[in-house]
């Protein structure tokens, strides 16, 4: 069941929405949208790649900030520009 291609289209959606919801928000709401929807992108690496293809833009460049930050291994140097 893990092994299920991601439906792109869904994920298309729901990162743009992420996008949308981050790119729009103070620092608290973008607080709120890493912690909800970013950060699970940290714990398991199946996530983080199958999503890196529709991340875009600020999500990006957070999700990038946050490998490095976090020294995730793979990422230490963060995300190549999309």
């Amino acid at each position: 069941m893990g092994d299920a291609e991601p439906d792109g289209d869904l994920l298309r959606r729901c990162f743009g929405f992420v996008e949308a919801s981050y790119a729009g928000a103070g620092e608290y709401r973008r607080g709120a949208v890493y912690f909800q929807a970013l950060e699970c992108l940290l714990e398991e690496g199946p996530y983080l790649e199958k999503a890196l293809p529709y991340l875009r833009g600020a999500v990006r460049e957070r999700v990038s900030r946050m490998l490095k930050h976090y020294a995730v291994e793979g990422y230490e140097r963060g995300l190549l520009p999309s």
